[in-house]
């Protein structure tokens, strides 16, 4: 009899496992685009304010690709981890980082954002984890 009993439990364990490995963010560029939105939103927004999280990670996105490429091309030209940590260090000059450089666009216009300084390093840490994560070779 207890042959049966896991025979007729292994439908259900097996579609729980299909289930909950479906929830999975597939790469790292989404599982950094999708941490850093839900960090902007956990700042707080204008409570007049709709976001539309989907295009918000979308944007994200496209914005953490290029480090994570290029985390892969200083891998594959021979960066050692210290190259690799000064690549990073010099993350924090580029001007997208900048507390002045935060933005938000709503109907194809731009605004000031609140929280600009923590929105910048918000962003900067997702830029450097996903760059390592391409230096890393992590998917």
């Amino acid at each position: 009899m207890g042959a049966e009993m896991l025979i007729k439990s292994l439908p259900p364990l097996v579609f729980i496992t299909l289930l909950l490995s479906g929830c999975v963010s597939d790469n790292s560029i989404s599982r950094h685009a999708t941490d850093l939105i839900a960090q902007y939103r956990a700042l707080g927004t204008d409570p007049e304010m709709s976001v539309n999280t989907a295009d918000s990670i979308k944007g994200a996105r496209q914005f953490l690709q290029p480090f994570y490429d290029l985390g892969k091309v200083d891998r594959d030209r021979g960066f050692s981890r210290a190259e690799a940590q000064r690549r990073v260090e010099s993350f924090e000059g580029l001007p997208m980082f900048k507390a002045a450089a935060q933005h938000e666009r709503f109907n194809n216009q731009s605004y000031s954002t609140e929280y600009p300084e923590q929105k910048a390093a918000l962003a900067l840490s997702a830029a450097t984890e996903t760059y390592m994560d391409g230096y890393n070779g992590k998917p």
